[in-house]
């Protein structure tokens, strides 16, 4: 819709998800710098469901987590982990 302010993902004008390469002035939202880069990317993808008991274990032992990101945590791992 060439809203001005839309971000990588979607924008919020429209609500149409967005390709970044998509959008007609991107900028940095961090440097507000408009010498913007396209990069490859890889992406690691873990079974989740596979190593879950170590994930929890984990979970268990932080001790410098504050108790709300433990309890999201518990949470997540209580409803099953998707991979």
């Amino acid at each position: 819709c060439g809203y001005e302010k839309a971000r990588g993902d979607q924008c919020d004008n429209c609500g149409r998800l967005l390709d970044p390469t998509d959008l007609l002035n991107p900028y940095s939202s961090v440097s507000g710098s408009r010498n913007l880069e396209v990069r490859d990317t890889r992406h690691l993808y873990l079974l989740q469901t596979k190593i879950e008991p170590e994930i929890r274990a984990w979970v268990n032992i932080r001790t410098d987590w504050q108790t709300l990101a433990k309890s999201i945590a518990h949470k997540h791992l209580e409803e099953g982990l998707i991979d």
